[in-house]
């Protein structure tokens, strides 16, 4: 997985991150979701209940998102 962002008016300019680890094993049954017009904060919620991962989230981040 690989984080950055950026937006034309020059704010949140960030250099990529890669989170990768190719020594990392994963463990666990892998998962499957879908989300169809979920708001944006709710599915960087429900990552966080499942990575135990935390995310630093723009106030100005809003609106729906379609994952699959």
């Amino acid at each position: 997985m690989t984080l950055g962002g950026g937006n034309a008016s020059g704010h949140g300019n960030f250099a990529s991150k890669t989170l990768e680890d190719p020594n990392q094993r994963w463990t666990g049954k892998p998962i499957s979701f879908t989300f169809k017009n979920a708001d944006v904060l709710d599915v960087i919620r429900y990552f966080h209940e499942i990575s135990h991962l935390n995310f630093i989230v723009h106030p100005s981040v809003k609106g729906e998102v379609t994952v699959n």
